[in-house]
């Protein structure tokens, strides 16, 4: 028997805020780590404070968007007995709040990507380190300015 459309979208959303929870608790861990041992610039630490405060947020919303997953599956026709089903929003309600939820994700994520790259450009490059120079190729470069 095929799957519900819905159901399949509806986990195909889940595991999708899943992959960007991960993604986010690594970025999140990575721009932390940076904050405590390298330290950076005064200039440019508003940049990595809201790059931090969005991946906050996206993981966060990506809770709701497990709560509200989890609630769509029980409105669906056919999946569980309606005596089993536990329905804490209506239909409705679970529907639209979902839709606002991965919105709401997708643009915070795009956000903490967007302040974590304008932190990254703004890194201050290095000053090029000169060749060096063995003592062999010092010593026949005089030799030959003598000769």
């Amino acid at each position: 028997m095929a799957q519900n459309p819905q159901k399949l979208t509806i986990d195909s959303v889940s595991e999708w805020s899943k992959w960007i929870t991960g993604l986010s608790m690594f970025s999140l861990s990575g721009c932390v780590s940076v904050l405590l041992t390298k330290g950076v610039a005064a200039a440019n630490i508003t940049n990595m404070k809201l790059a931090i405060a969005f991946f906050l947020l996206t993981i966060l919303t990506s809770w709701f968007i497990q709560i509200f997953a989890a609630e769509l599956k029980q409105h669906i026709p056919q999946q569980l007995d309606a005596a089993a089903a536990i329905n804490i929003f209506s239909f409705s309600t679970a529907k639209r709040w979902f839709k606002r939820f991965v919105f709401a994700e997708m643009f915070f994520f795009l956000l903490s990507l967007l302040f974590l790259l304008i932190w990254i450009w703004n890194l201050p490059a290095k000053a090029p380190t000169p060749a060096a120079t063995s003592q062999i190729e010092v010593i026949i470069y005089q030799d030959y300015l003598v000769a």
